[in-house]
């Protein structure tokens, strides 16, 4: 988290934090960064976003997919890293296993935007009249199907 927070900071972008269970000593320790303990309103920052920075949740992802914000992702769970490695598929970001934040987080940051941010237009473009819950019905069609080749 220090990594990943300290190169953020270092960026001087404005960069909005949502972590819940906040450490009280770090918002001074990272000046350039606002903080949040409490969820907030996605759609309208994602209109002004450049970059966005998650967990690889399908909501998040979804939501910054269709908005045309590149992302790098950071999956915790195996789940969020398939969420992560489809992201890379589409070619609007990338995701940094655990293991490789430490050393990799910061260089990262330098090459998504120019790299990702066309792509990310791209899908958002393609999918941009297309209802949200059209996707959840997509998905759950693709699990059903599965699990049918599966009987």
């Amino acid at each position: 988290m220090e990594t990943v927070l300290g190169a953020l900071d270092a960026t001087g972008a404005e960069v909005i934090v949502v972590i819940p269970d906040l450490e009280a000593d770090w918002g001074p320790r990272y000046p350039n960064l606002r903080f949040y303990r409490r969820p907030v309103q996605l759609a309208p920052l994602l209109a002004e976003c450049t970059l966005a920075v998650t967990h690889a949740g399908h909501g998040t992802t979804l939501d910054c997919l269709l908005a045309g914000v590149p992302m790098v992702q950071l999956p915790l769970h195996i789940e969020q890293l398939l969420v992560a490695e489809r992201l890379a598929a589409t070619g609007a970001g990338l995701g940094l296993r655990p293991t490789h934040v430490g050393t990799g987080f910061a260089n990262v940051l330098g090459e998504v935007l120019p790299r990702y941010r066309e792509a990310a237009a791209t899908v958002a473009a393609r999918y941009r009249n297309r209802p949200r819950t059209r996707a959840l019905e997509e998905v759950t069609g693709l699990i059903g199907q599965a699990l049918e080749a599966g009987r």
